[in-house]
């Protein structure tokens, strides 16, 4: 082998090295960065956070009650007694509201924002297909077997009725229109669809003139689509979250 060869190697050689340091600076530079921007200041550990009094609400789901095997009706009126919590967003299930094919039934809901509405609670009221808690889509048992356009538009008729029942009841201050409508990874829901999802929002805007609040989740979007939408944006945050490959993530 010649000398120049030999110096050809032993330069491209350097060159490598040089190349394989400096990938890997920059990369536990961006982990860093990574890691202080995103973990570090917005997802403390360890830290104390301070509220203002009646900053936080809640979610209140009969379903979930009932799946921890609890007395929704008496752990709504803790909540209410106990906690003294005075924001609350209120999924409107529609197998719940709906069992029956046109039977609408409302009574459980009229209790719990009667009882708010009495200790001066306001409400988000959710309504639609998709809401909070597992499956996500709570559709009907009676709509199990027909088509996804017949079941999209009984939701338009749903969200239509519900909007009525509810439009002059002053304690409910808005809508949250589905939740986190064009999520597609989580649930057992039909792929989300704008042009559906724009009928449910013309739908209440035609009905009343109360803010739309539309969700994202935190951590799967980038939040643009679903900014468009609403009159207010609302963001899924999970501060502690379990996989069964990282264990609990912060």
């Amino acid at each position: 082998m010649n000398k120049h060869k030999v110096k050809f190697i032993k330069i491209f050689k350097m060159k490598a090295r040089r190349s394989i340091v400096i990938s890997f600076v920059i990369f536990v530079v961006l982990i860093f960065l990574f890691y202080t921007f995103k973990f570090a200041k917005h997802y403390p550990a360890n830290n104390d956070l301070e509220f203002q009094k009646g900053f936080f609400g809640v979610t209140f789901s009969t379903k979930f009650c009932d799946e921890l095997g609890l007395d929704w009706k008496k752990t709504y009126l803790a909540i209410l007694d106990d906690l003294k919590v005075k924001e609350i967003r209120l999924p409107i299930y529609w197998d719940e509201i709906e069992k029956a094919d046109g039977v609408y039934d409302f009574s459980d809901y009229d209790f719990m924002i009667s009882e708010g509405s009495k200790r001066g609670v306001k409400f988000i009221a959710n309504i639609g297909w998709r809401l909070p808690r597992w499956p996500e889509c709570h559709a009907p048992k009676w709509v199990e077997k027909r088509s996804l356009t017949v079941t999209q538009d009984r939701t338009i008729v749903m969200i239509g009725e519900v909007v009525n029942h509810y439009k002059n009841n002053k304690a409910i201050i808005a809508w949250q229109v589905e939740n986190e409508p064009f999520l597609d990874a989580f649930g057992v829901c039909p792929p989300s669809n704008a042009g559906f999802f724009e009928r449910e929002l013309e739908v209440v805007r035609n009905k009343d003139s109360r803010p739309i609040v539309v969700s994202a989740t935190g951590e799967l979007s980038w939040w643009r689509k679903e900014a468009l939408y609403g009159d207010i944006f609302g963001s899924t945050i999970y501060r502690v979250v379990w996989g069964n490959w990282s264990g609990y993530v912060r």
